[in-house]
């Protein structure tokens, strides 16, 4: 069945125009609403950097509608962006952890 999806978006998607994506970009829109709107909200739950950088990096790949197929400067330009948001995103989130240890530490010396 996920197969048979997968196969029939990416036929929908050379139907409509072949592009460099694997769906329409009315497929496209409700992903971007839905994952920018669970990163931010996670951000506001949690408060990790990384789930701001996601927040803004996701909307930012609308900007591919621009993209027209004899000028790849801007898709250059924004996969060259997304790629170091993805990276700022990725050693946020390995620089960010909350260190378990130091945390059980501190709380056991404020018991004694």
């Amino acid at each position: 069945m996920i197969t048979t999806l997968a196969v029939f978006m990416s036929q929908v998607a050379d139907a409509e125009r072949p592009s460099l994506f694997p769906f329409p970009y009315w497929m496209h829109y409700p992903f971007v609403a839905v994952a920018t709107l669970f990163f931010l909200i996670s951000f506001l739950k949690q408060r990790k950097p990384y789930q701001l950088i996601f927040a803004i990096a996701i909307p930012l790949t609308l900007c591919m509608r621009f993209v027209t197929e004899k000028d790849r400067t801007l898709f250059y330009i924004l996969g060259a962006i997304e790629l170091a948001l993805i990276l700022i995103a990725a050693i946020t989130a390995i620089v960010c952890k909350p260190k378990k240890k130091e945390e059980n530490t501190s709380a056991d010396a404020k018991k004694e």
